[in-house]
């Protein structure tokens, strides 16, 4: 890329901590120093009462929850996910799926415009061994059988996003 090339941002979606999901909220957020309002005690649903007397007490431990919108509402029959697998299925899986979705709405993108085109996904994120804690804690090992291991690594959600919007990149 040299000096004189143009960058576009055409769509673009996120779930940031303290209900922010547009760019308004996080400019808002920006401008009125904010962040403090961001962290908050786990939601009562990211815990399960063995995990959360075992590990993190009462109320539950601060930081960064998306809250409902971030994880709880999916969709899985949007995505072609049976409830069986949906139980399983990563909330970063979850959150890929419906931003990628979210970004290409906000772009004015078809999704199916795309499909079998030259797509390329790539995503940045850290790995999720809370989630694995939280589901060992509520079903034991039965948490881990094969819907797990589909996506228990991180770089398994490119593939998972590719896969459902039939990305060829």
């Amino acid at each position: 890329m040299s000096s004189t090339d143009t960058i576009a941002i055409i769509g673009h979606s996120f779930r940031l901590p303290g209900g922010i999901d547009t760019s308004d909220d996080l400019w808002r957020a920006l401008v009125d120093d904010s962040w403090s309002k961001c962290s908050t005690s786990a939601p009562p649903s990211r815990l399960s009462s063995a995990f959360e007397d075992k590990t993190f007490g009462e109320p539950g431990p601060r930081g960064g929850w998306l809250g409902r919108a971030g994880v709880e509402e999916f969709d899985p029959s949007f995505f072609r996910i049976s409830p069986r697998e949906a139980e399983s299925l990563r909330p970063n899986t979850r959150l890929a799926l419906e931003l990628t979705w979210e970004a290409l709405e906000r772009a004015a993108i078809l999704p199916s415009s795309l499909a079998g085109k030259n797509v390329s996904v790539t995503i940045g994120m850290g790995n999720d061994d809370g989630g694995d804690l939280r589901q060992f804690a509520q079903r034991g090992p039965s948490a881990f059988d094969h819907h797990w291991g589909l996506d228990a690594e991180p770089s398994a959600v490119a593939g998972r996003v590719a896969q459902f919007f039939d990305f060829q990149g």
